[in-house]
């Protein structure tokens, strides 16, 4: 079966950051690396087993959509340990080292989260607070690195990213409506990608956040 694939991207705001193709290709890239998956491991009938992955395993194939998308100027690094200059602080779960054509290094550290959609009428609702929250952790290694002088002179966004299972019965009718802007209430994302096959699916969204302000 093939997966489908739906797409926003805040162009405006991630331009700014030279980041609005980075996250097409990679967003893109992302559900190529799905499709090799359904091909191969998750080759059955079951239609949308393939989305039910857990945290470790979405950030797996994120970091695997990095790096077939961008095999010459990425480097990655996955659930790496954070100390401060006293103590371990924790696992940040994915640092890219990422250089355009002609510009300056980007660090993009991303801190990600799975769950499941239980809640139809809160589909569409504002990802804000969420992807704040999920932020604040990401904050805290890159806190911790700045004060052992790592990040000093870089440029660094941190980039909290949700993976949404959905799959209950009519939730991925009103997922899509997120993709028609008359519908669309949530202005906190910058990117967001729904991969679908039948009546199941994920998607994939989240913010960047620049560290210097």
């Amino acid at each position: 079966m093939t997966i489908t694939q739906l797409q926003y991207i805040e162009e405006k705001r991630l331009s700014e950051f030279g980041l609005n193709i980075f996250f097409k290709k990679v967003l893109d890239s992302l559900r190529e690396e799905l499709q090799r998956l359904r091909k191969t491991i998750y080759e059955y009938d079951k239609a949308g087993e393939i989305f039910d992955l857990n945290e470790r395993s979405w950030v797996g194939v994120l970091n695997n959509a990095i790096s077939r998308a961008y095999p010459d100027s990425s480097v990655t690094l996955q659930e790496y340990g954070v100390y401060n200059k006293s103590s371990f602080v924790g696992r940040a779960d994915i640092l890219v080292f990422w250089k355009d054509i002609g510009k300056e290094p980007i660090y993009l550290l991303f801190e990600a989260k799975s769950y499941e959609e239980t809640k139809k009428s809160e589909l569409l609702n504002d990802a804000g607070e969420f992807l704040n929250s999920v932020r604040l952790q990401g904050k805290k290694y890159y806190d911790a690195e700045l004060e052992t002088n790592y990040y000093k002179d870089k440029i660094v966004f941190i980039i909290p990213i949700a993976f949404g299972l959905i799959r209950r019965q009519h939730y991925l009718s009103e997922a899509k409506k997120y993709f028609n802007l008359s519908h669309k209430k949530d202005n906190s994302t910058d990117f967001c990608s729904l991969y679908f096959e039948g009546e199941h699916g994920a998607w994939s969204y989240g913010k960047v956040y620049n560290v210097r302000k």
